[in-house]
């Protein structure tokens, strides 16, 4: 059975870890400043664990990482816990961490990208359902505040223990970069008129919500940490950098297909690529639909839960519809209670 963490309220104390790569206080003191301020704004407290700062120097080898996400979860005064950004080398940290110290002791975990992988480690281990969702610093930290989007996400999602209900895309979306405590402070990035979400197939689906970044939730395959993927709807994004060819994530798409994920699953929900041309989003959407089309189970695609903004808040492990004549994702149930 399903943990449901307990729902967060305004005064509640948020603590905030680094799973894969340290922070550098020198480098980004603005833009560290503006997210605190931003969740402190909203009403909420901040804490911040002992290996967040700092360079990738011994201070933040994987056991002190895991520490710091045993402690918060171990800590009464901590009511949910939120990742500074993304990085590599979050999985170094799974053989450290305490499942059962965090199964009985059940809080909100919010993150993405490199946090994939302890999104769906938890869940997979201990039933506690965790979210997909903003990080501190660059959804928190964005200029002049957080996009509202996000936000509304962000609580409607933590902070009421009804049902989530159908999801809708944001009118406006970016995925400019503005270098942080260069760019980032002088104007706010430019946002563009969104699209519709995309769905291809007919029908309807259903299933429990798995998945994340794509590159990340491969290193799963073949572990023990990964949750179970038979009727789940799996979640797909990544982030394609500038003047990169896309092989990386056919190579990773391809290797999914070969482990038998996509024949397990119900359904797929593709995010935006990041820095990534329409004609490429293209591109990676029909090499999808052309290793699962044998399958026949709805996908939807451009839904902004990646390294887009704004951004969803989704709940890895809660049951999710797909309907395709209706061009409607819906979250079925509540994702914490009161």
């Amino acid at each position: 059975m399903n943990i449901k963490p307990r729902k967060l309220e305004y005064g509640d104390t948020i603590g905030i870890i680094s799973p894969s790569d340290p922070v550098n206080p020198k480098l980004f003191q603005k833009r560290i400043s503006r997210a605190t301020n931003a969740l402190e704004k909203i009403g909420f407290k901040v804490k911040f664990g002992k290996s967040v700062y700092g360079t990738k120097s011994a201070i933040h080898t994987a056991k002190n990482r895991a520490l710091d996400i045993n402690n918060m979860f171990k800590d009464d005064s901590i009511k949910a816990i939120l990742t500074t950004w993304g990085g590599l080398c979050s999985n170094q940290t799974l053989p450290y961490l305490d499942f059962e110290l965090i199964k009985h002791n059940p809080k909100i975990i919010v993150g993405y990208s490199d946090t994939t992988i302890l999104l769906n480690a938890i869940f997979a281990k201990t039933n506690l359902i965790t979210f997909h969702g903003p990080a501190l610093l660059k959804e928190f930290g964005e200029f002049p505040t957080p996009l509202e989007y996000t936000l509304q996400s962000f609580e409607k999602t933590l902070m009421k223990s009804n049902i989530i209900g159908t999801l809708k895309p944001p009118s406006h979306w970016t995925d400019e970069t503005l270098y942080w405590d260069k760019e980032d402070y002088k104007r706010p990035r430019k946002l563009m008129t969104n699209r519709d979400w995309y769905f291809i197939g007919s029908g309807k689906t259903t299933g429990h919500l798995i998945g994340g970044n794509i590159d990340t939730f491969v290193a799963l395959t073949g572990t023990e940490f990964i949750p179970k993927t038979k009727g789940a709807i799996l979640l797909l994004e990544d982030n394609v950098l500038k003047n990169q060819d896309i092989r990386s994530i056919v190579k990773n798409l391809t290797h999914i297909e070969q482990t038998g994920i996509f024949r397990d699953i119900n359904g797929i929900i593709l995010g935006k690529f990041s820095n990534c041309i329409p004609q490429t989003q293209r591109i990676i959407e029909s090499i999808l639909v052309n290793l699962v089309n044998k399958y026949n189970y709805p996908i939807v695609t451009e839904v902004d839960f990646g390294h887009t903004d704004p951004k969803l808040t989704l709940p890895i492990g809660i049951n999710i519809e797909i309907n395709t004549k209706k061009k409607k994702i819906s979250i079925l149930e509540n994702a914490v209670k009161s």
